[in-house]
């Protein structure tokens, strides 16, 4: 019988386990969408205030980027809550072409600022993983990382093989982030003091999600010369 009391005693941890994700959810999602929803109301009724096209022109251009903030912070909260969820499907993922196809994807958006945007893997391998979640985690990392990088600045996705793992790295010539600060901007709804970036505080918690999910590394360090690299290290047993 106590093989089958333990069995179950596993089953009901998990359970709540999921209960308290799932409540933890909730009351984030509401907490954070409270504040933009009530933003965009006051936003429509200045555009319902105006007394001319021309004005209403001018005041439906921050309720447009008020549903864009809105929308992207929706779309967070939901892959955060599939990470949580979902299981791991894995794949043989070739790292240089997924790179490759992530610059291609933030080109356009560098290119508008005039960042260099660029990518050194030389001997990129094919590695045992979820393409899904490795996306996930990389696409935010170079989001975060053409955030914060200035006009005329540089941000490079590089990955290389390291004693024991494989790493990616995305370095930018950002302003960079103070040793005593790196954790805390892995916690969700975090956002530097100060900063006045816009941003939803939820990029780096679903890339460390992502990342625990994969029994990978993610890690902030400063770049030689100033800026910031976010590095993701993948067991070395996933290389191909």
């Amino acid at each position: 019988m106590q093989p089958f009391a333990d069995a179950i005693d596993g089953l009901l941890q998990r359970t709540h386990a999921l209960l308290r994700q799932q409540q933890r959810f909730v009351a984030d999602a509401a907490h954070e969408l409270r504040s933009p929803l009530t933003a965009l109301a006051l936003q429509l009724g200045n555009v319902r205030r105006a007394t001319t096209l021309d004005e209403a022109r001018t005041r439906l251009e921050p309720l447009e980027q008020g549903i864009a903030r809105a929308q992207r912070l929706s779309e967070q909260l939901l892959d955060l809550a599939r990470i949580e969820a979902g299981g791991v499907e894995r794949d043989a993922v070739d790292l240089g072409e997924l790179a490759r196809e992530l610059l291609a994807e933030f080109h356009p958006r560098a290119q508008r600022r005039g960042i260099d945007l660029g990518l050194d893997a030389p001997e990129a391998p094919t590695v045992t993983t979820s393409r899904l979640l490795l996306r996930t985690i990389l696409g935010n990392a170079l989001d975060n990382a053409l955030k914060y990088t200035p006009a005329g600045g540089d941000v490079t996705l590089s990955i290389a093989r390291v004693p024991g793992a494989v790493r990616l790295d995305v370095a930018d010539s950002g302003p960079g982030i103070a040793a005593d600060a790196r954790d805390a901007v892995f916690e969700r709804f975090h956002r530097l003091h100060g900063n006045a970036v816009e941003g939803t505080g939820l990029g780096l918690a679903i890339a460390r999600e992502a990342a625990a999910r994969l029994g990978a590394t993610l890690s902030l360090h400063e770049r030689a010369g100033g800026g910031l690299v976010l590095r993701a290290e993948l067991p070395d047993a996933a290389a191909c």
